[in-house]
């Protein structure tokens, strides 16, 4: 979860990076991190190629933040760079690699028959990343966006360059996928979660 800022106070903080303070645009940073790695990773399913592009994306905002008019939020306008990045990576790589965190996630916990009510949080958070994982990249990220990142249909409309009634039948479609999958992971548990 981001360091929360209004948008009222981003703004004000990209007027004093504007104006010289390079300092400031840490907090810009600290607000977004989380989520901008998040979806850089849910996009890249590799921890060093997510950071490095993570990275990236702010170094490109920072750069280009002259050019950034506030006719949408800020985050919609860094998970946009970030967004094009990663497809900008994956079209170098052409491989989809999974992270070895995942990997090992799936093999300790695909056999589980634990009821939801013993799961700790960490184990639910596994088996929400097993779910995900199992998706088409595209729908995790949608996923990923909207509830992680918390956009609203509109930013992630601007985000992805998609029509809304399109993206309200996409995101429609990976939630259901998503609870498939998580109900084939848990074995019908997902009820108790829901």
């Amino acid at each position: 979860m981001r360091a929360r800022l209004e948008e009222k106070q981003v703004l004000t903080v990209i007027k004093e990076v504007k104006k010289g303070d390079t300092k400031a645009f840490n907090l810009l940073i600290q607000a977004y991190q989380s989520e901008v790695f998040s979806l850089c990773m849910r996009m890249l399913k590799n921890r060093e190629d997510a950071e490095e592009i993570a990275q990236d994306a702010f170094v490109s905002a920072y750069r280009k933040l002259d050019t950034f008019q506030a006719t949408s939020k800020f985050g919609t306008w860094l998970y946009r760079i970030a967004y094009n990045k990663c497809l900008n990576k994956l079209e170098s790589n052409k491989k989809f690699r999974m992270d070895v965190e995942w990997q090992e996630a799936y093999q300790t916990y695909s056999s589980s028959e634990s009821s939801m009510d013993e799961l700790t949080t960490k184990e639910r958070q596994q088996f929400i990343l097993l779910a995900l994982d199992q998706l088409q990249e595209y729908e995790a990220v949608l996923l990923n966006l909207y509830y992680q990142n918390e956009c609203t249909l509109a930013e992630m409309q601007e985000i992805l360059e998609v029509p809304k009634e399109r993206l309200k039948v996409q995101l429609h479609r990976a939630r259901k996928r998503f609870e498939i999958a998580l109900e084939g992971i848990l074995k019908g548990e997902v009820k108790s979660i829901l």
